[in-house]
């Protein structure tokens, strides 16, 4: 029996760092499948259905859980573009792309937070794009991930 091949393994809930890559489906076409993308979401359940749905529209995918996490993600390799959790146990979301911009500045980000209203009060880099309310559509997350690249 062969393997599957472009199918990536199930993502494991005990490593830290799962990377993804973009797989050819239908909602992979428009997106380009060079484009890096680091999910930074500490629940677990929803980092990997998001991970798993970004591979689908065709991104390359590191998901991760902890602010430390993504900064050794950033240092070790580029990324074109970030969709943050804002609320993290080791961190704020907003914070870490205002200082991550600061080294990649080439990087884009979108910040989703499960609280209405502002909960950052300092201003946000150009860098990012959109603000986000948990839930959002995938639909709608798409179209604002296309536009940025």
């Amino acid at each position: 029996m062969s393997p599957d091949v472009g199918i990536p393994a199930p993502y494991d809930p005990g490593s830290e760092v799962a990377l993804i890559a973009g797989r050819d489906s239908p909602g992979s076409r428009e997106a380009a499948s060079t484009t890096t993308l680091l999910l930074l979401e500490d629940d677990a359940a929803l980092r990997q259905m998001l991970a798993w749905e970004l591979a689908e529209f065709g991104y390359q995918v590191v998901a991760v859980g902890t602010c430390h996490d993504a900064r050794s993600a950033v240092v070790s390799r580029d990324f074109d573009l970030a969709l943050f959790d804002i609320g993290l146990p080791d961190g704020d979301g907003a914070e870490l792309a205002l200082e991550l911009t600061e080294l990649k500045p080439s990087m884009r980000f979108v910040l989703c937070t499960g609280k209405p209203g502002n909960p950052t009060s300092k201003p946000l880099p150009p860098t990012v794009i959109a603000r986000l309310t948990k839930p959002v559509s995938l639909h709608r997350l798409q179209a604002l991930l296309r536009g940025a690249t």
